[in-house]
């Protein structure tokens, strides 16, 4: 229920202010709704789970006033659960512990940073900052920032608040300091080091397809038909060996059309309607991220990189759906949209487990977790230790 208030708040908001462009009062409700979801990620309880694994090892960070940093991060990483944490993300940590140990206190400045980053780049690059903000909020990416991502969180907060602008304005070495800390942090941020190779492009949108859309449809295709989750089990990871190996041949395919599902409806919207769009320097971008959603469909790490870049395609895509909707002179076209955007997500919560991870939403201050909840929380302990 909480999470379907805070989507009508969402919807009429974008139906006031950016539909009938109504402006009294649009920054209070706006940076309201960036403290509502500051709330409902800091404040949230065993919540996702990749928080549950950083909760496990929170007190096991160094102290950060003992001035032996190397020592005691290279015994830090001596933990099964942490020798992937890097130098950045660690000294992040110890930074937090100086004010507080309480885990929920790392998760509030995490709320902080991201939805900051997000609120503060859409109100600068789109004049339909509500729309932008119920593509995000209405997606999984809003889920995956607030409610499971940690340490990638802080790398793409870092990237949006800073590395973003010094790209638009090509100042190269504040740019690259910026992304060199992101890295430190998360090593999802190293695609970011090759983006400015993009930065002067302009090409057609046939073009873009040609060089950009079409050789990653065709390797994410073929490589998933023949290859499978080889690729990904040579990188090195074995739970999708054991995924693969229990799976009949044909879900390679089902599996391409679940994940090449979302960046063609972004495509096929953006092709058909980028006479809307009109922040005409961020074109290059979105089709650097739809590149890499399909490269994805092959290579899942590959879906880490867009992480980055998924604001700007909502942008782009907000400035047409608001067009559209002028057009026609309904809203409606907006979730009806968004519906069909997320129905592999959409899908993935018709698994009671899957579901359970976020809701119902418990917070620190009320926690009475479901049976399914007590489930998940007990297979993610058991996989940790």
């Amino acid at each position: 229920m909480l999470y379907l208030i805070i989507l009508l708040i969402i919807l009429c908001c974008t139906y006031q202010f950016d539909l009938k462009r109504r402006l009294h009062k649009k920054w209070i409700f706006y940076w309201s709704i960036c403290i509502i979801f500051i709330l409902l990620s800091g404040l949230r309880y065993h919540i996702g789970i990749d928080p549950l694994i950083y909760e496990n090892n929170w007190n096991r960070y160094p102290e950060f006033w003992d001035f032996n940093w190397s020592k005691d991060i290279e015994k830090f990483r001596s933990i099964p659960e942490t020798e992937r944490y890097r130098t950045g993300w660690i000294i992040y940590v110890m930074i937090i512990q100086i004010f507080s140990k309480e885990f929920f206190v790392g998760q509030i400045v995490n709320a902080i940073l991201i939805n900051l980053a997000i609120f503060r780049l859409v109100k600068k690059y789109t004049s339909h900052p509500f729309t932008v903000i119920l593509i995000y909020y209405g997606s999984f990416t809003f889920v995956e920032f607030n409610f499971e991502l940690m340490r990638e969180t802080v790398a793409v907060s870092l990237f949006l608040l800073w590395a973003f602008e010094y790209y638009l304005k090509k100042k190269w070495i504040k740019y690259y300091l910026v992304v060199l800390c992101a890295y430190q942090i998360h090593p999802s941020a190293m695609m970011m080091f090759v983006m400015p190779l993009i930065r002067n492009l302009n090409l057609t949108n046939i073009q873009y397809t040609i060089f950009f859309i079409v050789p990653s449809v065709i390797i994410g295709l073929l490589g998933r038909v023949f290859l499978g989750d080889f690729l990904n089990i040579l990188l090195g990871d074995k739970a999708y060996a054991a995924e693969y190996f229990s799976r009949v041949p044909e879900s390679n395919l089902n599996y391409f059309f679940m994940y090449a599902f979302k960046p063609t409806l972004l495509l096929g919207l953006y092709l058909c309607f980028s006479k809307y769009v009109t922040q005409k320097q961020l074109i290059p971008i979105f089709f650097f991220s739809i590149f890499f959603m399909y490269i994805s469909t092959l290579v899942y790490t590959a879906a880490r990189f867009t992480n980055y870049i998924i604001i700007i395609d909502y942008i782009i895509i907000g400035d047409i759906l608001v067009s559209l909707a002028k057009k026609f002179k309904t809203i409606i076209i907006m979730p009806i949209y968004l519906t069909m955007l997320y129905i592999p997500n959409i899908y993935q919560y018709t698994n009671p487990t899957t579901l359970a991870r976020h809701y119902p939403y418990r917070c620190i201050f009320y926690n009475n977790p479901t049976q399914m909840q007590k489930i998940m929380e007990r297979d993610a302990y058991r996989n940790i230790r």
